[in-house]
C-alpha cells in the first residue's frame, strides 16, 4: 500500500515583518509516496526459496505561500517543527489538489512495479 507525506525542503522568511523577525512566507516542499514490495523469488546458488524487498517512491515539488497576522500568535523561526509546518502546508493545499498529486504518484510507482513502456538506448549508439 502506497503510504503518502509532507517532506518540507526548505523556506524563505522576511528579516522583519510586523514587528516580528524570521517571518516564513513561503514553505516549499515535497509530497512523496513510497511503497514496499516484496516478491517471492528462487536464490539462483542454493535453489532455495527468497523474499526480495525493493521500496519504490516517487514525489512532487511545491510549495505555499504563507501569512503571519501581525498580533496574532508568533513561533520564532528557531522554534517551529516540522509537524507545525506541515500544519501550514496541509492547511493550504486544496485537497482536489492532494488527490491529483496522489493520482500521479500511483501510478508513477505502479509503473516503476510492472512497467509497460521502455527507454531503449538510440540504436546508431550502440
Amino acid at each position: 500500500m502506497i503510504t503518502f507525506q509532507y517532506v518540507v525542503t526548505s523556506m524563505l522568511s522576511y528579516p522583519q515583518y510586523e514587528s516580528e523577525t524570521d517571518v516564513v512566507f513561503k514553505v516549499y516542499f515535497d509530497y512523496v509516496g513510497s511503497d514496499t514490495v516484496s516478491v517471492q523469488s528462487q536464490d539462483p546458488i542454493t535453489k532455495l526459496p527468497i523474499t526480495i524487498t525493493r521500496d519504490f517512491t516517487s514525489k512532487i515539488n511545491s510549495a505555499v505561500n504563507v501569512t503571519y497576522q501581525g498580533g496574532t500568535a508568533f513561533t520564532p523561526y528557531s522554534q517551529l517543527t516540522n509537524s507545525q509546518v506541515i500544519g501550514w502546508i496541509e492547511s493550504s493545499v486544496n485537497p482536489d489538489m492532494v488527490n491529483a498529486w496522489q493520482t500521479l504518484i500511483t501510478n508513477e510507482i505502479n509503473q516503476q512495479i510492472n512497467p509497460t513502456e521502455q527507454q531503449l538506448p538510440l540504436p546508431w549508439q550502440i
